[in-house]
């Protein structure tokens, strides 16, 4: 699977699609990963194990634990109007249009 860093910046030049970036949880599952999406409740770094709420404990060599993300801006005065929010790839498409069309600074 692609970076997603690597990814936005071609979806933001529009050498890519936002559908050519996805890929799907059975992909996952080829690289020799094991998804969960659960909440984790205790982990023992000693034992290489995770404790998963209401779940099993997992064994691991090497975990990663990606944690959830909600922005909110309209919690910040202003942010709403004068920012560009990242978190869908039409927004970062829309960041590399208003790129390509910038001329300059003016002071």
């Amino acid at each position: 699977p692609r970076e997603l860093k690597s990814s936005h910046f071609l979806v933001m030049q529009g050498l890519l699609t936002e559908e050519e970036c996805k890929f799907s949880y059975d992909q996952l599952a080829m690289d020799r990963i094991d998804f969960k999406k659960a909440e984790v409740t205790t982990i023992y770094t000693d034992d290489h194990e995770i404790i998963l709420k209401g779940g099993p404990v997992i064994l691991y060599d090497e975990p990663v634990l990606a944690l959830g993300t909600r922005s909110s801006p309209r919690s910040i005065p202003g942010l709403q109007e004068n920012s560009i929010d990242l978190s869908d790839y039409s927004s970062i498409r829309q960041l590399g249009l208003m790129l390509e069309s910038f001329q300059g600074a003016k002071y």
